[in-house]
């Protein structure tokens, strides 16, 4: 047997010989006797080379191992990685740009919370735009899952390590200053636009060699919670820089102050270059140091030290919020106050030292005055710094006050909120229950999972506002999960009940949402009894005359008419009835409307229509005050009152219907039964295309008979106006909308002033239907109108933006009034400001700049219209944040510049594309029909004749009248 040759080796001993690595006696002497292995070897040989020329000619532009690959960008190396992933320099192939390139980590690392991160910061850092953040240029989902985030490349180093160039401490001081005056710049364009970071650190500041800081790494922005642990007990973010409402996880205080304790902490740390506390030991440790340890005094660090500069540190630095500066702007205002030598605001409540650097800064006006005048002065400051301080006493107490009415107002704004957000049941649209349902499925597991386990009011809260969704909110909205609501309001009472025992306010405001939820359940009996157990509880614990109290007896008046007992019915909303009849006026409309509409229905059952009269028109006034048209409870008392007029035709109230609806008495029932369909119905439009439903019509009715019962001035017809203005635009009635806004725009300047904000949306609504409708004259008149509204607003409390963004329509209304010369200095003021807020890589600049090189082809400045409209379409398109109907406008300013310089195939080349959007528009938009002669002009002169002659025919189409294909 010793002459038998051993067994073939496997495939992996054959790869190992031929990648050069050492194998087993047995298998050398084997491959070198075994015509088949050899012949094996030398064709793993082959291929090993193949792979490895492969290697080499790909790597240029597979880029490194495990980077993404990304159409349109190649990948040069990594620039960073950690536990979130990594960080990889790219270039954009179009561009040359330098980008990078955040990845989040693959496989398992990669968990829910770490892609949900990603996620949140490509979306939160494309929105903001400023020269001290980093701007983020779009996000892609990889094949693998992965997030990708391509952002502006920083080539700089973090701001502790950065050492400016000065000749001296003090410059080099004074530059470190400068550059973190920037970055608080970065951080308020960031709080001014709902973005708070949460994660600063100087890791996260990185400064380039021109000395422009960034601020990198949106990813835990306005994330949840405080400081997140492992289960180890280790930081899971950075606990050097945290505040003390992060350290101590109270989420709910966890604001833009927040970011100003972090700022103060950096700033700490490039001046003394070490950390205000000992940040060392367990997470219960750190909390505690945080929370309770005064920062070490930045002077016995460093003596040079200024002591304005150390007051400065100290105040970012308060552990009391309302301490510390107010916004990072003020942080940044008291540095160069600093700088500038003036007295800063962390050392005011020094009365002193505000004296002797009054003499500091005036010391040559004050070198004549004597003694006694600066006794004088003194004495004064005292008494001024006394009133003060009694000043700030009552302030605050003051603040608290309005601090506890605004969560009670907070509460009201969220019922209200979802009144208007929830849709109402539309068996047309069935697809609405899945998608109420859907979001309140998730509500669900997140509250019976321990969701808010750490917050038991918000839990609690919750699971109210979910039944008050059934109950409070109309019974005709789109419901859905009905049940789990009723499972989750008993899941809360025992949570309740555990807490508090068997009575509390909070239970029997739970019990009595639970009553409403049986009652909508159609199990009439189980709520009354509920809501029974809520009233007692409630008088018991609030006392009889609570509005507690009176909220669950008029459900219950609602539970007992469901039972038939219509007496008992009857008696208990008279008692809810007598409460809200003594609150401020228009207060309770809601729940008064509520018990008139059961008191008619009992009357208009049992045919007693002489006492059902004036109930359905208090129940009528009071709902067409405050609910929507397409409230099922407003159709609900229409409905009533059309069976009334049917039944009594002569009345008084069957006349009034008469007179709004415009028909004789006897018809009148069945023109509100006609109306109920479209009133009833959400608008079924698009911006494209008319759907015509009648429903304008039909609100000019309501709207008539809400001026019978409420007056022609009455404030409430503006919401019911401005949804005739919503479905005028559905069924593209532009000059009925016009109208419905314009209506509104009166009632409101005569109740509140001509000047007051309130008016603005109406005019702008008005002026906008104006200018698509071919009337851009009556829109420049409105135009100006808004823009005075602005303007009449206190300097201290515009918003640029707003204010630049009114003048940006009024420039429009203007150039399509062809009116260009007062267009051209009102785009180029708008351009102005809007550069000066956003910088002028942003597509609202880009926008307004191309606007104003449409009016300079008129006013004759070809040149600087070519430059602008150029440089407009180019920033646009680079810019995702550009609409497309944004877009379309920019490339026909570009294509009309083009075509009036005589360069006729490139501006068909720019202009068909915006055809999309132009073809949408009636046929009076003035745009529309300089769009459609430029392209005619364009195609003629490049010789295509018949197309020419082609877009010269659909001048006077409308295609918003046709019907849609």
């Amino acid at each position: 047997m010793t002459g038998e040759r051993s067994p073939c080796p496997g495939t992996a001993d054959i790869e190992r010989l031929a990648g050069g690595d050492a194998a087993s006696p047995e298998v050398t002497l084997h491959v070198e006797t075994c015509p088949d292995c050899r012949a094996r070897l030398e064709a793993a040989r082959d291929d090993s080379m193949f792979l490895g020329r492969m290697r080499t000619l790909a790597a240029s532009t597979l880029g490194p191992e495990g980077a993404p690959r990304i159409a349109g960008y190649r990948t040069l190396g990594v620039l960073s990685a950690g536990s979130q992933g990594i960080v990889y320099r790219a270039v954009q192939e179009s561009t040359s740009r330098a980008v990078a390139i955040k990845v989040l980590a693959a496989g398992e690392a990669a968990s829910a919370r770490q892609r949900a991160r990603a996620e949140r910061e490509a979306e939160i850092a494309a929105r903001l735009r400023h020269p001290n953040i980093v701007t983020v240029f779009e996000s892609r989902t990889l094949p693998d899952g992965r997030i990708a985030v391509i952002m502006e490349f920083v080539d700089g180093v973090p701001i502790d390590a950065w050492k400016p160039i000065a000749a001296s401490p003090a410059q080099r001081e004074r530059e470190v200053l400068r550059v973190f005056i920037h970055v608080c710049g970065g951080i308020h364009h960031a709080h001014l636009n709902g973005v708070i970071h949460r994660d600063l650190k100087p890791d996260n500041i990185l400064v380039t060699a021109e000395g422009r800081p960034v601020v990198l790494d949106f990813g835990i922005a306005k994330a949840g919670g405080g400081i997140r642990t492992t289960l180890t007990g280790e930081f899971a973010g950075t606990p050097a820089y945290a505040s003390p409402e992060q350290a101590s996880g109270r989420a709910e205080g966890v604001d833009a102050l927040t970011d100003v304790y972090s700022l103060g902490v950096i700033l700490y740390r490039l001046l003394c270059g070490s950390l205000p506390y000992d940040v060392q030991g367990s997470i219960f440790e750190i909390a505690r140091t945080i929370a309770e340890a005064a920062p070490i005094p930045m002077r016995t660090r460093d003596p040079a030290l200024s002591a304005d500069l150390e007051a400065i540190v100290l105040r970012a630095l308060r552990k009391e919020k309302e301490r510390r500066y107010q916004s990072a702007a003020s942080l940044a205002r008291d540095i160069e106050r600093y700088l500038a030598g003036d007295p800063v605001d962390a050392r005011s409540e020094s009365g002193w030292y505000l004296l002797r650097k009054a003499i500091v800064v005036n010391r040559r006006r004050l070198a004549w005055a004597g003694a006694a005048v600066l006794l004088v002065v003194a004495a004064s400051v005292a008494v001024l710094l006394s009133l003060a301080s009694a000043a700030e006493s009552a302030r605050r107490a003051a603040l608290q006050r309005e601090q506890a009415r605004a969560e009670s107002v907070r509460a009201t704004a969220v019922t209200e909120l979802l009144r208007e957000a929830l849709p109402n049941a539309d068996p047309a649209r069935p697809e609405l229950g899945q998608i109420v349902g859907s979001g309140l499925g998730r509500l669900y597991l997140r509250l019976e999972t321990g969701g808010y386990k750490d917050r038991p009011d918000v839990d609690q809260a919750l699971r109210r506002l979910w039944g008050g969704v059934y109950t409070g909110l109309g019974s005709g909205k789109a419901s859905a999960l009905v049940q789990y609501a009723e499972v989750s309001l008993r899941n809360g009472l025992i949570q309740l009940r555990e807490r508090h025992g068997p009575e509390h306010p909070e239970i029997a405001a739970s019990m009595h949402e639970l009553a409403g939820v049986l009652l909508v359940r159609k199990r009439a009996p189980e709520a009354e009894r509920m809501c029974r157990d809520a009233l007692a509880m409630r008088e018991k614990l609030l006392g009889p005359g609570a509005e507690e109290a009176a909220e669950s007896r008029a459900l219950l008046a609602r539970c007992l008419l469901a039972m038939g007992r219509k007496d008992d019915a009857i008696r208990e909303a008279d008692a809810a009835l007598a409460f809200y009849r003594g609150v401020v006026e228009h207060a309770a409309d809601g729940p008064i409307g509520a018990m008139a509409a059961l008191r008619a229905r009992v009357f208009l059952d049992s045919h007693d229509y002489a006492r059902a009269e004036p109930e359905l028109r208090e129940a009528l006034t009071r709902r067409l005050r405050c609910l929507a048209p397409e409230d099922p409870d407003l159709t609900e008392s229409l409905r009533d009152a059309a069976e009334f007029a049917e039944a009594s035709p002569e009345s008084a109230l069957t006349a009034t219907l008469a007179r709004a609806w415009g028909c004789a008495p006897p018809q009148a029932a069945a023109a509100v039964r006609n109306d109920l369909p479209v009133i009833s119905a959400p608008d079924r439009g698009s911006p494209t295309r008319a759907v015509e439903s009648g429903r304008t019509d039909a609100l000019e009715s309501l709207i008539s008979l809400q001026e019978e019962l409420l007056g022609k001035d009455d404030p409430a017809l503006v919401r019911m106006l401005m949804a005739q203005v919503r479905a005028a635009e559905a069924e593209l009635l532009l000059a009925q909308k016009a109208n419905a806004a314009l209506r509104a725009a009166d009632i409101l300047s005569n109740r509140f002033g001509p000047r007051d904000p309130s008016v603005l949306v109406c005019l702008e609504e008005a002026a906008l239907v104006l200018a698509f409708d071919g009337q851009p004259g009556r829109a420049v008149e409105l135009g100006r109108r808004a823009c005075e509204i602005r303007e009449a607003v206190p300097r201290e409390a515009r918003d640029e933006l707003l204010d630049a963004n009114t003048r940006r329509y009024l420039a429009w209304f203007l150039t399509l009034a062809e009116r260009y010369e007062e267009g051209a200095a009102i785009w180029r003021a708008a351009a102005d400001e809007l550069k000066a807020a956003l910088g002028p890589e942003h597509h609202a600049v880009a926008v307004t700049e191309s606007g104003l090189a449409f009016c300079l082809v008129h006013v004759g400045d070809l040149s600087e219209a070519d430059r602008l409209s150029r440089q407009s379409l180019a920033v646009a398109e680079r810019l995702s944040a550009t609409a497309a109907d944004q877009l379309a406008y920019v490339r026909f300013a570009r294509g009309h510049v083009l075509l009036a310089m005589g360069r006729h195939a490139e501006a068909r080349a720019v202009l068909e594309p915006s055809w999309e959007v132009f073809k949408n528009s009636g046929k009076n938009f003035p745009w529309r029909r300089v769009f459609i002669t430029d392209m005619a002009a364009a195609c003629q002169g490049s010789g295509d004749s018949d197309a020419s002659r082609e877009w010269i025919a659909q001048i006077d189409t409308d295609p918003t009248r046709e019907p849609a294909r």
